[in-house]
């Protein structure tokens, strides 16, 4: 997961593991059927029978907001919901740098014009129920030239997402060529759970 940055394209990729016929889950390229007006947001929608799950890969500049006005555009749009909506999910390069999830060796980037932009991003999370899943402090780039470690990239989800995370891991070891970002691997458990129902009189 890298953002949709050109830089980064291609690099996000979901596997679905354990399959059957009866739970098959569809995935629909967001962008085509209602549009989102930025080429730094690409975003799926999985539909099975755990329900409709967005998913938002974000490239957002670090220089200002504007692609994160288009996801707050776009999501306040109720057309835009499916009916049947079990949560969303943002993930990429956020370029954000806030106490909340930055390492406190990383202080000097805690100046007000940081903190005022990465405001924006945290009032957004606020406003549409959305936890971290990343392990708070865990670098995910490190600078080529001056090897600084620094926390840019999240990963997001609704509320009640949250406890379907089992696994969600910066590989600090395994940085690809020709990058400053580490990988990030995330698994996220969507079977749904049955319940027995008890028997009831008919009459």
């Amino acid at each position: 997961m890298q953002g949709t940055h050109p830089e980064y394209l291609n690099q996000l990729r979901i596997y679905q593991s354990n399959c059957n016929a009866s739970n098959d889950a569809q995935l629909i390229m967001l962008n085509a059927l209602n549009p989102i007006d930025s080429l730094d947001i690409t975003a799926i929608r999985i539909a099975g029978e755990f329900g409709h799950i967005r998913i938002f890969n974000i490239y957002n500049d670090c220089k200002h907001s504007r692609v994160l006005q288009c996801l707050e555009q776009f999501l306040l749009v109720p057309s835009h919901t499916p009916a049947v909506h079990s949560g969303d999910i943002w993930i990429g390069d956020f370029n954000r740098h806030d106490p909340m999830w930055e390492h406190p060796d990383n202080a000097q980037l805690f100046t007000r014009a940081n903190i005022d932009a990465a405001d924006y991003l945290i009032d957004l999370l606020a406003d549409f129920g959305m936890d971290i899943v990343l392990e708070l402090g865990i670098p995910t780039l490190e600078h080529l030239v001056s090897k600084a470690l620094h926390c840019v990239d999240h990963i997001f989800c609704s509320h009640q997402l949250s406890s379907k995370f089992v696994r969600c891991e910066v590989l600090l070891h395994e940085r690809p060529l020709k990058t400053d970002h580490f990988p990030i691997v995330s698994r996220v458990d969507l079977a749904m759970i049955c319940m027995d129902e008890e028997p009831k009189c008919n009459f």
